[in-house]
């Protein structure tokens, strides 16, 4: 009983001293004449429900990996093979979970309807409706993260039941259950002890066809294209994880150039955006980067040194960042957006390998940053250890924003200024590798 009284007091104490100033700040950003001209228009709620689906199809595939229901390995062992339905069983786990996208949802349905009627632009009573559909859209990602979870094991084709929440309950597969606890367990204990890239290996995509022979055989004019060949066969042997990466380059570069539909003093959340999404959709393509930065620990084969073998396996992000940058900038063009933010988005993506081979040099996380550093408002520790975990994507995203204020405000000219930060980055990663060895 002492600890749901703890649990609720902190989120009642989270809510006030973090929620608040949050919800505050976003008010008065919207409540600039600009943003508030935009959200009156149809395109806005045209987006809006855009983003509604876009969320309900993220949250299908997320599901697929960590679904809402997901109790510790004990638990789930008891609840698999104990006779109670799950519709029962695991009903109040799931709305649990299900309270975040809920709440997520009520809260930005208000805060645009809010900022409208503090100016007078809509009706008071609109205030109050604004919510409930934010948690009809907050249910429906819900659903559709456990219908995820579902599609991994039988489905619910396979219980005779249609796709409700006590069907999709009941059609949960207890294997299915029991590994991603397990998956969800080894993260968090990872994450605990400060290894944010071993959390995040966990839930890695296996792949799902064997490796073909022939890639390994193959003999070609050159080492590089030797490299981006056996690096392409391996990034197609987990063919959802290389579609998701490449749709999410594609849409980094278009989102860059979505600044026309935002008002003029958001351009930086559009490049911030999609920044961020050209980042983590490179992943895929720089396994062999990591693989590389392994191996460097280990005695040179074949004459291939350390940090050739590092700018090999480089090849193949660089090709894709190329290659379906200039197809997103097409892409952002045909649909009316900026040339210089879609272009900065496409100078982003090359920024992103040099910050993945950063982030794959990186050492285990230094004793003396888990230090106790007693400041006024508490310890500070955990900020350092938040800032080690994220600076590769941090480099990554926030980089751009200045990049972007600096053409806005000097001309295109200011661009130069990516290439000589990603030029910093690879001397890090230079000395990184060089500190390993």
């Amino acid at each position: 009983m002492g600890d749901r009284v703890y649990r609720v007091y902190v989120a009642v104490l989270l809510t006030g001293v973090v929620l608040g100033p949050v919800v505050w700040a976003a008010l008065a950003a919207l409540d600039a004449p600009g943003v508030l001209a935009a959200l009156g228009t149809p395109a806005f709620w045209t987006l809006a429900l855009s983003a509604v689906a876009i969320t309900a199809l993220a949250a299908l595939l997320a599901g697929r990996a960590r679904g809402p229901v997901v109790l510790s390995p004990f638990r789930t062992h008891l609840v698999a093979q104990g006779p109670s339905p799950r519709r029962h069983s695991l009903r109040g786990p799931f709305w649990l979970a299900a309270a975040l996208p809920v709440g997520v949802g009520a809260l930005l349905a208000a805060l645009p309807v809010v900022a409208l009627a503090r100016r007078g632009e809509i009706a008071g009573w609109l205030v109050l409706g604004a919510p409930v559909l934010g948690v009809l859209a907050g249910v429906l990602v819900a659903v559709c993260w456990l219908a995820g979870q579902v599609s991994v094991g039988a489905g619910w084709r396979a219980s005779g039941t249609g796709p409700s929440v006590s069907g999709l309950l009941d059609a949960l597969s207890g294997p299915v259950l029991l590994r991603q606890a397990r998956r969800w367990q080894a993260a968090t204990t990872a994450l605990g002890a400060g290894e944010a890239s071993a959390a995040v290996e966990t839930y890695r995509a296996v792949p799902s066809t064997p490796r073909p022979g022939r890639a390994l055989r193959t003999r070609s004019a050159g080492m590089p294209l030797l490299f981006l060949t056996r690096d392409l066969v391996a990034a197609l042997r987990t063919p959802w994880r290389l579609l998701a990466g490449t749709v999410a380059i594609l849409l980094a570069v278009v989102v860059a150039g979505a600044t026309t539909l935002l008002p003029g003093g958001l351009w930086w959340l559009a490049i911030g955006v999609g920044s961020g999404l050209g980042y983590l959709g490179l992943g895929v393509l720089t396994d062999g980067v990591r693989h590389a930065v392994e191996a460097g620990a280990a005695p040179v084969l074949y004459g291939v040194g350390d940090l050739q073998l590092v700018g090999l396996h480089a090849l193949l992000p660089l090709a894709a960042a190329g290659v379906l940058g200039v197809c997103g900038l097409m892409l952002s063009a045909l649909l009316g957006g900026a040339s210089w933010s879609a272009g900065l988005g496409v100078a982003a993506l090359l920024l992103a390998v040099a910050v993945r081979i950063y982030d794959a040099a990186k050492p285990p996380m230094p004793l003396v940053l888990q230090t106790p550093m007693p400041t006024a408002a508490g310890d500070a520790s955990g900020v350092v250890i938040a800032l080690w975990q994220v600076d590769a994507l941090l480099i990554a995203t926030v980089t751009p924003v200045l990049v972007g204020g600096l053409v806005v405000v000097h001309g295109a000219g200011a661009v130069v200024v990516l290439p000589v930060v990603a030029a910093l980055v690879l001397v890090v990663a230079h000395r990184r590798l060089a500190a390993a060895r």
